[in-house]
């Protein structure tokens, strides 16, 4: 096994027959990636004429179906002609329908809706001559109610009637349809969908995954495009998936779940496609107004006075917003335009204990441990954060109508996300160089250990975090006799611009012999001093030594670029209808970057301070941490302020400077090209949707590597050279086709089955991309560390097989069940060990000591299925009850996700359960909401073995989440035909998250509640 990267310098300047060949071959490559798109093209103009001339003899019906109350146009409502039994259309987003290919004469339209009263009009055809319908639903049963009580109830009906009428398995959720979202965070409406899980970050939903895949294999898009993403770091960012903390649904209208994407979506989603449909003003009549203000606390800090936050000034401890929306139609319904502009403050706090780290001292080399390894506990931390942050979202759509069969549009976005004030307080032990431990005395809940507390702050930067990302999307729709054609393009940029300036102070106890008793506990360890003096008494701030200063400034910029194309055609084979369907796609995907970090350390001199002179008048000796008795903390602001009025007294580590810079600075691109075909035949009560897709994948990467010197015994690193000499390259491409068959079949009214084939990849993570080396050693525990990031890694490829049965009640009621097994082909594992189990080829060149390996590799085949429930149920059909029971509304769902083989699968939510209750009055209405998840792996265990010489194997130590549940209450009151009011309390428990391993606590973690208040008016 060669360990030595590739020199990207020593290629011969002069063109050998080699390079010629690698010349026509990427040549071929280029043919090759264009072909999808020149199917698709030749599928257009050879199809196309073909229809134009079939369509001359006949006629066709173009309409356009609204709500009476709200006047909101109807997507998913199906259209019956001559008094089929089958649709020949169905509405499409703004509610427009095309029937094609009509014998001249008189026909009957009919269009029903859910919870609506089904409507029937005449109209009258001519050959090549469109005839135009409009259809305006109404009912009964809302006619009555307040505007927002029939906008939320039509949300609903809209979600059940488009996934009802899809030829493919998806869930559609309407933006009304969960309630108020004040900080429009889309993970707050993703959660109650089945098979979604959420992660949150303290009281946020930061990301999310489907049916337990990791987040990164799920493609979140907007309007069909996957947009720039902005991550909350500069460094650890958030690669594939998309951070809901940094994108606003405030412009959404609708979103779609796709758990079984068809061909038209991108295929990286093993856990599906989230597809996030935008405002369009021709979606309604008239002319929309609404804005409102919102004020939101959390409950660990609930009053409105101000508090020390880490900055200079007071910060409070509320956070006001207000959004505003207006949508309008011009030029005789030719010109719409739609804008949104959202901006709020939000306070936020948490505090954990762990992640504790453990070691086994006797565990041989090459064994894995078990529950009962002997071993003891060898790090504890306590960190506390809070935050006051800034957010602030806009949208600009645009759509004209150039003509009868041709429009245009322009989607616009920006949003953005600043950090005003935060503080972060950290004390920790263990893993500290120097330290050692009392074996004998220590086991997994006391740690007996001679060595040395740090503490670390930071809370005084220059300037905080800031995030920021926009997008524009221009495109053209057309609509022929023959059927439609549509094509956009989008530009899209992003960035994250890590806290700037003095960003991290550390500090180091005297040495000591501490005993951590019952050192797990949720509310903090008993720390007693064994050997405390009055020159090493750890809670004596003038005992502390070396002080160290960071400075960051650290930049992320991710750059999208892409454009797609798609042409329907409808048919009819034997008789029967078929809708055709084609189309192609590029997108190219570039991520940077940079960071520099300075590290300052305090000299001691005879002019060095006492460090009771920084103590923190604010904090004193506070934490949550409530049988831990700490020393005062130190104020991250007289600090700064000391650095700044005394350079003199630091010295920069030169070293620590070109480590941090090799480690983050990185260069990743990734193009994608893509195309695919499929058709639906609708036969009767059943229907057949079937295609593929291929795409073609290509990754070029560098970073700035450490040097390794792999000429030396053992390698050494290369010290003292200019880091631009120690640029790292990588190359990968692949290419894969996707088949996808999806089957549609409605025995009887209201009762759907549904089968899928589908397959789907996982790309690698971007960052672990990078070719790079990273060697340390460990002068305390005498052992190297190998860190090595795999160019090579291929894709998970998944293949997934999926039934479901839906059936759907009055009133917007439905109930549904599906069963889904994937296999996971070439998963992607951390795998950490020994070398002589994961890589024996570096104990080549390492012989004086072992080597701890890190790094990413194909290991095998991973295996799942599960299950799932939904049920939603108006009560208003149970006329056995008495009539205020009758306005409950019900909405409940299970989860349930297992792995299958010898491989565990990281971050799989196997058991989750949602429930809502709500209580619709004509002018308000009430919900309360309960999440449940059950235990899931957090961490993978440890592995051992090659995977290429087949000794692979993983153990049982992985860490787990324990169980954990949420309560949300809501409600809105509409007291005026413009005015409501809203209240909103979520999490309002508090529970604490909990980490295990073997049923030992990893890891405590709690935040504060939140809790808003709104007022919003609606003009229209």
């Amino acid at each position: 096994m060669n360990c030595k990267p590739a020199n990207p310098r020593s290629h011969a300047a002069s063109v050998s027959l080699f390079d010629k060949i690698a010349l026509a071959a990427k040549q071929v490559g280029a043919i090759t990636r264009a072909l999808p798109a020149l199917l698709a093209f030749g599928f257009i103009f050879s199809v196309g004429p073909q229809l134009d001339a079939q369509a001359a003899s006949t006629g066709f019906v173009a309409g356009r179906v609204f709500s009476a109350k709200t006047g909101n146009a109807l997507p998913g409502a199906p259209v019956y002609l001559d008094g089929a039994t089958a649709p020949a259309s169905t509405t499409d987003s703004s509610g427009s329908f095309t029937i094609t290919g009509l014998a001249p004469g008189e026909h009957s339209l009919r269009v029903t809706y859910s919870d609506l009263d089904s409507l029937t009009k005449t109209v009258i055809v001519e050959a090549g001559v469109a005839a135009t319908v409009e259809f305006s639903l109404s009912s009964s049963i809302y006619m009555l109610d307040a505007f927002v009580v029939a906008a939320e109830r039509e949300g609903q009906a809209f979600a059940i009637s488009q996934q009802r009428q899809s030829d493919v398995m998806k869930n559609v959720v309407s933006a009304d349809a969960f309630g108020n979202i004040l900080d429009t965070n889309a993970g707050e409406i993703l959660k109650n969908i089945p098979g979604i899980f959420v992660n949150y970050d303290g009281e946020d939903v930061k990301d999310f995954s489907v049916r337990g895949i990791s987040p990164n294999a799920t493609t979140f898009t907007t309007d069909g495009n996957v947009l720039a993403n902005s991550g909350l770091s500069a460094i650890d960012d958030y690669d594939r998936a998309v951070s809901l903390k940094t994108f606003s649904i405030a412009a959404v209208e609708t979103i779609e779940v796709y758990k079984v994407p068809p061909p038209s979506s991108p295929a990286n989603a093993s856990g599906g496609v989230v597809n996030m449909i935008t405002k369009n003003a021709f979606d309604q009549k008239g002319r929309r107004v609404s804005f409102g203000l919102n004020l939101n606390l959390n409950t660990k800090a609930l009053d409105f006075g101000s508090s020390n936050a880490g900055g200079a000034e007071p910060s409070r401890k509320w956070g006001p917003g207000f959004n505003f929306y207006y949508s309008e139609a011009f030029l005789n319904n030719t010109l719409g335009v739609s804008f949104t502009l959202n901006a709020y403050e939000n306070y936020r706090y948490s505090f954990e204990l762990g992640e504790f780290g453990d070691t086994y001292p006797s565990l041989p080399s090459g064994e894995l441990p078990s529950a009962g390894t002997e071993g003891f506990l060898n790090d504890w931390l306590m960190t506390e954060r809070s935050s006051r942050n800034q957010y602030r979202t806009a949208s600009l759509n645009l759509d004209y109508k150039l003509s009868r069969n041709t429009s245009i549009f322009l989607r616009t976005s920006y949003n953005d996300g600043k950090e005003l004030n935060s503080h972060y307080h950290r004390l920790r032990i263990g893993r500290v160089g120097g330290s050692t431990y009392d074996a004998a005395n220590s086991d997994f809940d006391t740690m007996d250990i001679n060595g040395y507390w740090s503490m670390s702050l930071n809370g005084a930067p220059s300037q905080g975090r800031y995030n920021e990302n926009w997008s524009v999307n221009p495109g053209v729709k057309h609509t022929f006799s023959w059927g439609k054609l549509d094509y956009d393009g989008y530009m899209s940029r992003a960035f994250t611009k890590g806290a700037n300036g003095i960003n991290s102070i550390t500090l180091q106890s005297p040495l000591g012999h501490f005993v951590l008793s019952d050192a797990r506990h949720e509310d903090g360890a008993t720390i007693t001093q064994i050997d405390a003096t009055s020159t090493n008494d750890w809670l004596d701030l003038d005992n502390w030594t070396t002080l160290l200063v960071q400075s960051y400034d650290q930049l992320l910029t991710d750059r999208r670029n892409g454009g797609k194309f798609n042409v329907m055609a409808p048919v009819t084979l034997f008789g029967h209808p078929l809708a055709l369907r084609a189309g192609g796609s590029y997108v190219d995907w570039n991520r940077k970057t940079h960071s520099l970090r300075s590290d300052y350390n305090l000299k001691i001199n005879s002019s060095t301070p006492n460090y009771s002179e920084f103590y923190d008048p604010n904090f004193l000796d506070s934490s949550d941490a409530s049988r831990s008795v700490i020393p005062n903390w130190i104020s991250t602001q007289k600090v700064t302020e000391y650095f700044y009025n005394n350079p003199d007294m630091f010295t920069r580590n030169e070293a620590d400077y070109y480590t941090y810079l090799a480690r983050y600075t990185r260069d990743i691109s990734e193009s994608v090209a893509a195309g695919y075909f499929m058709g639906s035949w609708q036969i009767a009560n059943f229907n057949i949707m079937a295609g593929a897709r291929y795409e073609r994948t290509e990754v070029e990467t560098s970073g700035w590597s450490r040097g390794i010197d792999w000429s030396t015994t053992p390698p050494t690193l290369v010290t003292g050279v200019d880091v631009r000499d120690q640029i790292a390259r990588g190359e990968n491409s692949y290419d894969n086709w996707f088949p996808n068959a999806q089957l549609k079949y409605e025995p009887v009214a209201n009762l759907i089955l549904r089968a899928a084939y589908t397959t789907s990849i996982q790309r690698p993570d971007m960052t672990k991309l990078v070719p790079s080396d990273s060697l340390s050693f460990n002068a305390d525990n005498q052992y190297y560390t190998f860190q090595r990031a795999n160019i090579a890694l291929k894709p998970q490829y998944s293949t997934n097989y999926d039934l479901s049965v839906e059936y759907y009640l009055p009133n917007s009621g439905v109930v549904t069940a599906g069963w889904f097994y994937k296999e996971i082909d070439d998963y992607i594992l951390q795998t950490t060990g020994w070398a002589d189990n994961i890589m024996p080829g570096l104990l080549d060149w390492f012989t004086d000591y072992p080597v701890w390996v890190q790094t990413m590799q194909n290991v095998g085949t991973a295996k799942m299925s599960g299950y799932e429930f939904s049920y939603r149920q108006n009560f208003k059909q149970f006329k056995f009850l008495p009539s205020p029971l009758q306005n409950l509304d019900f909405y409940g769902s299970f989860s349930y996700a297992k792995p299958e083989g010898d491989i565990e699968i990281l971050n799989m939510k196997r058991k989750v359960l949602n429930a809502r209750l709500t209580y619709r009055a004509r002018s308000w209405y009430a919900t309360v909401a309960y999440y449940w998840c059950d235990s899931w792996l957090r961490r993978n265990p440890t592995s051992v073995g090659s995977v290429e010489e087949g000794t692979f194997r993983m153990g049982d130590d992985g860490v787990y989440v324990a169980p954990s549940d949420r309560w949300d209450v809501s409600f809105n009151w509409q007291f005026s035909n413009t005015w409501t009011l809203s209240f909103d309390w979520r999490n309002i428990l508090n529970e604490k998250e909990k980490y295990t391993r073997y049923d030992r606590a990893v890891r405590h973690y709690v935040g504060g509640t939140t809790i808003a208040v709104a007022i919003k008016a609606n003009f229209h």
